[in-house]
């Protein structure tokens, strides 16, 4: 089941944020600097708490859980474009991986949005080659690699 996420997930998602970063899936900044992750973590909080990244654009951060428990998060946003929503971060704790349920959140998020003719967006870093192909396989198209190896994606719904 997906959720949006509320303060009591903040640490949940964070911390997966600091995991994936290390992975180099984020940023690695994150993980490394802690600046960039002071600024993820006020980022974070605003998406929870007002619905808004930093900047001003609309955003919301989503739990993904299995019988009340979080397993997995996904943090869409507006872009500029009209009509746009991005993927920025999505997630799944490692005891949980390979089971079905990244899938499964994705799909979810894709049914979220079907029928508001917006394109859904995903970026995702040459590290995020699993993520890749679950959102090939769920219909996002691959649309161009830019010279730092990150993959746009598109999915019109």
């Amino acid at each position: 089941m997906l959720r949006e996420a509320t303060r009591r997930d903040f640490d949940f998602i964070f911390s997966q944020i600091i995991e994936g970063a290390e992975h180099g899936h984020y940023d690695r900044k994150i993980a490394n600097d802690s600046k960039a992750a002071n600024d993820m973590n006020r980022e974070l909080m605003s998406i929870i708490d007002k619905q808004q990244r930093i900047g001003g654009m609309s955003a919301k951060a989503l739990v993904y859980e299995i019988e009340k428990c979080p397993v997995g998060f996904v943090v869409v946003s507006s872009v500029a474009a009209k009509n746009g929503i991005e993927l920025l971060m999505a997630g799944i704790e490692a005891r949980h991986r390979r089971k079905g349920h990244a899938t499964a959140m994705i799909r979810q998020v894709v049914d979220e949005y079907r029928g508001h003719n917006v394109v859904l967006l995903a970026r995702c870093a040459p590290e995020s080659e699993f993520m890749f192909n679950i959102l090939k396989k769920i219909g996002f198209g691959h649309k161009n690699t830019g010279t730092n190896g990150f993959r746009g994606l598109g999915y019109l719904v």
